[in-house]
């Protein structure tokens, strides 16, 4: 038996060890507030043979400052991200011990490159770093060990999966496709799509479909905050989502993205088109009406607001019956975001055919939804939970054949929080906030 700070320490190279033919055996000479191994082999005195190591869980003594000796870092990965560039991510290993943990990486040609011999290497308190000074179409090994300042023992190596530089910096032979829309309001939405296989991609938009494709060699600057007129690069980078703002009310807006290769002076992209990209978008309509009447009274608009936007620009001037102010905003929330029915006060029986409803509210086993719009428009609802993240039980779109329709969603399954109900009925949206105490 042996024990010592490493899972794989070796008899002769511990702390403490020893030979027994019992199956126990104590020890005192271990290190207060330390992290230790116990492994064990067997010998036969008949033939003389060794078996291999049995090995414990990590232990810590007690006593003094506790000391966790870190494990081997896992889960090591190189990854190339262009002809002299990689992403080198690792995670900490099983402890992740204690107090700072720092990495040693080393990068090399050879899967059992050394600290100090690789041709790039560093030291972090992270568990990932970008490298630059890499060679093209170069096959590397990424190695990682990790030394807690509290005692100042290194862990093995983990060493990473061969990984190779990009040989020549070639466009992406898959474009990004299938792009989506949610969190559509009056000036803003969360653009989504399935990347291809480039390194990074850029996404533009623009008020048409009409886009001047990015030219090999340049890197442009993304802002996610649109001017407001024109074409505009509003994301750059590795992801597969951007929420755009300071979009124009009432508008179409089209949006376009192309993969790219490397970065810099070596960008290389596709620009050619794909499914559903380009995909186009309208923004929330706008009540443009100068009042607004319902059962609760006549509303008198102060401002522009969009449909399942903010209500506190209107003020009530006319009312069958008395409403405090701490209901008029709920009074005209219920109208304008669960009963999408606008009524102007010139003409209060020209109703548009649109009410949504989505009860109760809270809600735990089961949702209800209620649509009520003219015959043959397509309906679909939509689940968000608060991170922006599409639920699966998601209704069927369908086309409605009678002017209403009642349908209910099983929600026992949800997590505790808030969700955002997407109605679509045609081109329009309504928004409803729901909150489930299951």
């Amino acid at each position: 038996w042996v024990v010592g700070t490493s899972p794989s320490v070796t008899y002769n190279n511990g702390v403490a060890q020893g030979t027994t033919t019992s199956t126990w055996v104590s020890t005192n000479s271990l290190v207060p507030g330390t992290t230790y191994y116990l492994r064990v082999f067997a010998v036969s005195s008949c033939n003389g043979v060794s078996s291999n190591y049995g090995t414990s869980a990590w232990f810590t003594t007690s006593g003094g400052s506790i000391c966790i000796t870190p494990g081997t870092p896992i889960n090591v990965i190189g990854t190339a991200t262009g002809q002299n560039s990689a992403s080198l991510d690792w995670s900490a290993g099983i402890p992740a011990g204690t107090a700072t943990v720092r990495y040693f990486w080393v990068v090399g040609t050879s899967p059992t490159v050394l600290f100090g011999n690789g041709v790039i290497q560093g030291i972090t308190t992270d568990t990932w770093f970008p490298v630059n000074e890499l060679t093209p179409g170069t096959t590397y090994y990424l190695r990682v060990y990790a030394v807690s300042n509290c005692n100042n023992i290194k862990t093995d190596y983990g060493t990473s999966s061969a990984f190779t530089t990009l040989s020549s910096c070639s466009s992406p032979t898959v474009q990004s496709s299938d792009i989506s829309f949610s969190f559509v309001s009056t000036q803003q939405f969360t653009v989504n799509w399935n990347n291809g296989n480039g390194s990074r991609r850029i996404v533009k938009i623009n008020t048409s479909n009409s886009f001047s494709p990015p030219a090999n060699g340049t890197d442009p600057i993304a802002s996610s905050v649109y001017g407001g007129s024109g074409e505009q690069v509003v994301y750059n980078g590795v992801g597969n989502s951007v929420t755009i703002t300071s979009l124009p009310l009432n508008s179409t807006i089209w949006v376009r993205i192309y993969e790219a290769n490397c970065s810099g002076i070596n960008a290389n992209y596709n620009i050619l088109q794909a499914t559903k990209n380009p995909l186009s978008q309208n923004t929330v309509t706008v009540v443009t009406t100068s009042s607004i009447a319902s059962q609760e009274g006549i509303f008198s608009k102060k401002d522009q607001i969009g449909i399942n936007g903010q209500f506190e620009n209107f003020e009530l001037v006319n009312s069958p019956s008395p409403i405090d102010n701490g209901n008029l905003s709920k009074a005209l929330d219920n109208y304008l975001n669960d009963k999408i029915g606008v009524k102007t006060a010139n003409n209060p029986n020209e109703l548009k055919q649109a009410k949504t409803s989505v009860f109760p509210n809270p809600a735990s086993d089961f949702i209800n939804f209620y649509v009520e719009a003219k015959k043959g428009a397509k309906i679909k609802i939509d689940v968000y939970n608060c991170l922006g993240q599409k639920i699966g039980k998601n209704m069927p779109e369908e086309i409605l054949t009678e002017n209403k329709i009642n349908r209910q969603l099983d929600s026992s399954g949800f997590e505790k929080g808030i969700y955002h109900i997407l109605i679509h009925i045609d081109d329009k949206t309504y928004n409803h906030k729901l909150l489930i105490t299951n």
